[in-house]
């Protein structure tokens, strides 16, 4: 009724309807899905149905987040939105259909060798082998290269189980990495550690190598929304995540978490 009376034809009033009544999907789906995750963005793609909606959208999450108040708004936030809006533009002009993501595979592959470019071809492709098709495109270059050395060093120690931590000052995430065996009840006990700590989980990212390991990455931030940047409690944080996955066979999560 409204739309009509400010000059807005019939397709006009029915996008404003649309945008009204799913204002919070995008945000909804950024925040609380797992993006990584094919049919999380095969859902929202059949929701927005169009790339001219998707741009809308995005504007009109952006805004509405922004007008609540200072601090809602934040580089974690604005990475998740531009994630989730790449991934379903792909979908929506295109798909990705099986040939396409092997190259896509192929081409992320490409650039992380270009990024190792001092490692020998024999080092790279043991990396390669480890990472199966969902982890090559579940994070950008500079992280999947990051985590190439990150693991060549863990397995060279052969350490049962490694830690890595950086501070992602854009995103206002620290970025929490664990590499040890999988194993069921492994991310329960990851997160009952980082929750003991009095963090806040606001992104995971778990992947299960081709050898067996889980390489499973948490971005963590403090209750003000900040990123943790203290060795001091991030050596804490690790602390409690290897007594947690010590006794995560003996007590539950919930009783654990009490006693200590």
């Amino acid at each position: 009724k409204l739309c009509p009376r400010l000059g807005l034809n019939s397709e006009q009033t029915e996008t404003v309807a649309w945008l009204v009544m799913n204002h919070l999907a995008m945000s909804n789906t950024a925040f609380k899905r797992d993006l990584s995750d094919p049919k999380t963005i095969a859902d929202f793609s059949e929701l927005v149905q169009s790339p001219e909606r998707l741009r809308l959208l995005l504007c009109l999450t952006v805004a509405d987040i922004r007008a609540v108040g200072p601090g809602r708004w934040n580089g974690w936030k604005a990475a998740l939105l531009r994630e989730l809006y790449y991934r379903t533009e792909d979908v929506l002009t295109g798909g990705l259909a099986a040939d396409r993501r092997d190259r896509a595979v192929t081409e992320a592959q490409e650039r992380v060798r270009e990024a190792l470019a001092d490692w020998t071809n024999q080092d790279f492709e043991t990396f390669r082998s480890l990472g199966p098709p969902g982890y090559w495109l579940a994070f950008d270059t500079p992280t999947l290269a990051r985590q190439a050395v990150f693991l060549r060093e863990a397995r060279s120690r052969d350490q049962p189980i490694a830690f890595n931590r950086r501070v992602d000052t854009y995103r206002d995430v620290t970025e929490l990495t664990v590499l040890t065996a999988d194993h069921p009840g492994l991310f329960s006990a990851i997160a009952g550690g980082i929750a003991v700590s009095g963090l806040n989980i606001v992104d995971a990212r778990i992947n299960t190598l081709n050898d067996g390991m889980a390489l499973d990455t948490f971005s963590v931030q403090d209750g003000d929304a900040s990123a943790p940047s203290q060795s001091a409690k991030l050596d804490l944080v690790f602390e409690n995540i290897e007594i947690f996955l010590a006794h995560a066979d003996v007590f539950s999560i919930k009783e654990l978490s009490k006693t200590h």
